[in-house]
């Protein structure tokens, strides 16, 4: 009875041996030579993960990190789960492809991956627009994050001058507020917008900056024009002054004297509307919106300055319907 019990013992033994030498522990590799990014918009927020790189060892739990190729620190590895993020502000005018070399080790070897990212521009570094135009679309439409709580969200224009002209909303749409002339700040025909894009998301809060340059363009190089080209007035209002006129000329900057062109104005707009002390539109009558709703006024502006320059521009005014019981004492002027 003692012998087979030894003989089966030394079968157990021979074969533990056989395959200690024959199923050795996988060396550590990662799953890809070569991971790649396509399209990494400029304006991803910080924080955001963009790949995952993964290495496989049989030994022991594997760790990360990345060894070359990682411009101005602008990405940063998760070394437990190989996680990219976004590290840094990243710019398509700076660089518009990284190299990263990411290196994996377990507690007996190493390997080593590359990941190629490629930048992509979302949205243009400028725009341009016409002097003295109404806008009613987005100028600039800003790449969002893929939250779905846009409360969580903001765009902000920073210059508290510019925000009386742009506003942005939630969504990144920048929309022009009232008609653009030169940047009073630098008196040149652009304006340089510094936008903060802010996200609130579970793993904390990211921020990034966008510059935008808006360019203006006059589109009358003849002479000055009007500023604003369209103005609200009350029906039923008593006569007197609806606006102080005011003109842009890129080669001058005033003063201008206007004028009704009494040439092209029609006989019921004519007896309407006036000129008075040089700049200031009156009104000489008492309209009535449901008789007619908009007046077209062209007119004639003349630079004073020698040489003197001229240019003819057309004033909308729209009359407003105001019903029988408003207070027509605090009546109301706006412009767009």
């Amino acid at each position: 009875m003692q012998f087979p019990i030894l003989i089966v013992g030394l079968f157990f033994f021979i074969g533990s041996g056989y395959g200690n030498d024959d199923f050795q522990d996988e060396k550590i590799h990662f799953e890809k030579s070569l991971y790649t990014v396509n399209d990494l918009f400029d304006t991803t927020n910080i924080n955001d993960v963009i790949v995952k790189v993964k290495a496989v060892s049989s030994s022991s739990p594997v760790t990360y990190e990345i060894t070359s190729g990682n411009l101005e620190n602008s990405f940063r590895i998760n070394n437990e789960t190989g996680e990219i993020f976004v590290n840094e502000f990243i710019d398509y005018s700076k660089f518009q492809q990284y190299n990263l070399t990411v290196t994996a080790y377990d507690d007996a070897d190493s390997d080593y991956t590359t990941v190629q990212i490629f930048l992509k521009e979302y949205y243009p570094s400028s725009v341009t627009i016409e002097a003295g135009k109404e806008y009613y679309d987005c100028l600039v439409q800003f790449q969002t994050s893929k939250t779905k709580n846009k409360s969580n969200e903001t765009f902000e224009i920073i210059n508290e001058i510019q925000k009386a002209i742009f506003t942005i909303d939630n969504h990144g749409c920048l929309i022009l507020k009232e008609p653009i002339y030169q940047d009073p700040e630098s008196g040149k025909l652009s304006w340089n917008l510094r936008i903060v894009h802010t996200v609130h998301h579970s793993a904390g809060i990211s921020t990034e900056m966008s510059l935008l340059e808006v360019n203006v363009i006059v589109p009358n190089e003849n002479g000055p024009f009007l500023s604003k080209q369209t103005i609200y007035w009350d029906e039923k209002q008593n006569a007197g002054v609806i606006i102080k006129l005011s003109a842009i000329d890129s080669q001058s900057p005033g003063p201008f004297n206007y004028e009704i062109d009494n040439d092209e104005v029609d006989a019921k707009t004519k007896e309407s509307f006036d000129i008075v002390d040089y700049d200031d539109l009156y009104a000489t009558v008492t309209f009535n919106h449901a008789e007619q709703s908009q007046y077209k006024i062209p007119i004639i502006i003349t630079d004073i300055v020698d040489p003197s320059r001229r240019g003819k521009s057309y004033l909308f005014v729209e009359i407003n319907q105001v019903e029988d019981d408003q207070d027509h004492d605090d009546f109301w002027l706006s412009t767009e």
